[in-house]
């Protein structure tokens, strides 16, 4: 371990090699992406790595580096790289709660796949900071990317008898390069498995941080909350569009005459993707008029002169009311239809 900066904090001699060979080659018209996983794992201490390596670096290159070298989302990773120095160090920590939805990850992913084919060519060097290194798409993954740092805790058994507790403790990673990054992608990308390839080393580091901890927390924080209503936004608009292809196709279908062949050609998708959105947005009619009719049912049961309502009667409930029946034989009718 080596002591760096004017922060104090230590690097393992083997990263310090590795991260001085990036610097020197970067001014030769190179760019670099580094990764840095947590093994599926949040709270691990990825972020503290992440910025120690990046203000090491930086030093090295002579470019500032602080909070705002930081960012949360494709939109502020593209214009922090456009208005940075060349050859700037810039980590994308990726800001989404540990219930982040496959949606989220996919946006990731396409905004990085987005930043990488605009500014790929401005001489930075890149930190990618996410939970789960197999959430990456192959081309970033395999193409982009150059070394891969996954984080991990070691437990410590602590106390005797009754007072026993298992102790996590953060500050250690393991280090693949290239080579041995792109078969740990292609053999364990299947079933998430971070054991099939040997690392090439293990290292640890002290949790140090080298910029304004509350800054970097305050900022996370706000962007994580964007982010959130952001999705909000993106998954009522999903839908909406959903519905109103939804109504397009069963007046195609119903009126027109269209058969899935023709609607597959016609929209450039495979008719099994047609006919499971149309299911999917038909299933969720079908909750949604079942808590429409219970809705119902409730404000009758609640009126005080609703004393001889019967909710098990069968001309009372709601899977027996006549526009319930009418409805749902038309949806089982469909079933056959499709």
């Amino acid at each position: 371990m080596v002591m760096v900066t004017d922060k104090g904090f230590y690097i393992s001699s083997k990263l310090k090699k590795t991260l001085d060979s990036y610097t020197y080659n970067l001014k030769k018209d190179w760019d670099f992406v580094i990764c840095i996983s947590g093994g599926g794992q949040t709270r691990v201490g990825k972020s503290v790595l992440a910025q120690q390596i990046g203000y090491y670096m930086a030093q090295n290159i002579g470019t500032p580096f602080d909070v705002s070298n930081i960012t949360f989302s494709g939109r502020e990773l593209k214009e922090k790289a456009l208005s940075s120095p060349q050859y700037s160090i810039l980590i994308y920590d990726e800001a989404r709660s540990a219930l982040g939805t496959d949606k989220t990850m996919q946006k990731v992913s396409r905004d990085l796949r987005d930043f990488f084919a605009e500014c790929g060519q401005l001489n930075h060097i890149i930190i990618l900071v996410l939970p789960d290194f197999f959430e990456l798409t192959k081309g970033i993954a395999l193409n982009r990317s150059r070394l891969l740092l996954d984080v991990y805790t070691n437990n410590y058994i602590k106390g005797v008898g009754d007072n026993e507790v298992l102790e996590f403790k953060r500050g250690f990673y393991k280090v693949y390069n290239k080579r041995q990054k792109d078969l740990l992608y292609l053999r364990g990308k299947r079933e998430k498995n971070y054991g099939v390839v040997k690392p090439h080393y293990c290292d640890k580091f002290n949790e140090v941080y080298v910029i304004d901890e509350k800054a970097y927390r305050e900022k996370k924080k706000i962007s994580l909350a964007d982010n959130k209503e952001e999705e909000e936004k993106l998954g009522k608009m999903e839908k909406k569009y959903r519905d109103r292809t939804y109504i397009l196709l069963k007046h195609l279908r119903d009126d027109l005459g269209y058969t899935w062949a023709k609607l597959s050609g016609l929209l450039d998708m495979d008719y099994k993707n047609i006919m499971a959105m149309v299911r999917k947005v038909e299933e969720e009619r079908i909750i949604q008029e079942r808590l429409k009719l219970s809705i119902k049912n409730q404000k009758i049961l609640a009126k005080p002169k609703s004393t001889n309502f019967d909710f098990n009667n069968k001309e009372n409930s709601i899977s027996h009311s006549p526009d319930f029946v009418e409805w749902w034989e038309a949806q089982k009718n469909k079933e056959e239809y499709l």
